[in-house]
């Protein structure tokens, strides 16, 4: 099998691990190794109720979408997480296991600590360090079980938004994630550049994003976010990680899926 029919072969794995769904996305060939873990935290409603291992052969997408299309629930679009996954793994030249886990209360799972409401009167509980102890003792152990990868394989953890703020600070807690996909993260976050600074991060590289429109809200905390997006790329290049600051066109809710493929692929050059 050559590499462009490698990379459009996909296989969409469903499952449920302590009642928290979990959906993978894997590019199938037997002559590659999985060279990569890619782990994101997304919204719950994000996984959909695709059947367990349905495989698809998809042409730009076009594959995954018409397995979207027998569900109602989607009418007649790619939903996002299906397109973020086809922009990872159509052009990857490795085997790569894409795993998202499903956050039902994302304030509440991915704050790193408890801090007041900044929006539609939501707090933060800050139990991010649940989350993380589902991710490194459970969730990872179980794909390199379940898809017999090498116990050292390469692992990424990103996500968009709250879920780009959990991925940084999961890595200043261990040393398990190789690289960390932060788009659109959610630095402004309070006490979050003092934890930064006061800490050294322990993965080999970080990519950061921002939409050039983000900073412009009236959310006196929210705008804070360009300005410590910048401190963050800062406080990196003190440590001497490889690292990347994008910025991208629109607010915060532009191209969600896009942006963060780009971040995920960026990690895995």
């Amino acid at each position: 099998m050559n590499k462009a029919q490698f990379a459009m072969k996909i296989n969409i794995d469903v499952f449920n691990l302590y009642d928290r769904a979990c959906k993978v996305y894997r590019n199938i060939c037997a002559s590659e190794t999985v060279k990569y873990i890619l782990v994101q935290g997304v919204d719950k409603a994000w996984l959909g109720k695709e059947s367990v291992s349905e495989e698809v052969s998809p042409a730009h997408g076009q594959g995954v979408e018409k397995a979207w299309l027998s569900n109602a629930e989607y009418g007649h679009e790619m939903p996002p997480l299906a397109a973020e996954a086809v922009k990872i793994l159509e052009k990857a030249e490795a085997g790569i296991v894409f795993a998202n886990f499903g956050v039902e209360n994302w304030n509440d799972e991915l704050s790193p600590w408890s801090a007041d409401a900044v929006f539609k009167n939501q707090p933060f509980s800050g139990k991010a360090e649940n989350t993380l102890s589902f991710v490194t003792d459970i969730f990872i152990p179980e794909l390199i079980s379940r898809y017999s990868l090498p116990a050292d394989i390469k692992i990424v953890i990103g996500g968009y938004s709250l879920a780009g703020l959990f991925s940084l600070w999961a890595a200043y807690r261990t040393d398990i994630f190789h690289a960390v996909a932060a788009v659109s993260p959610s630095v402004w976050f309070p006490g979050w550049i003092e934890f930064a600074a006061e800490k050294h991060i322990l993965a080999d590289k970080v990519y950061l994003s921002l939409g050039n429109r983000e900073e412009k809200t009236n959310n006196r905390i929210m705008a804070r976010v360009g300005d410590n997006i910048r401190l963050q790329k800062e406080l990196l290049d003190r440590q001497d990680i490889e690292s990347v600051l994008e910025w991208n066109e629109g607010n915060h809710f532009s191209a969600v899926e896009e942006r963060t493929a780009r971040g995920f692929r960026w990690t895995i050059l």
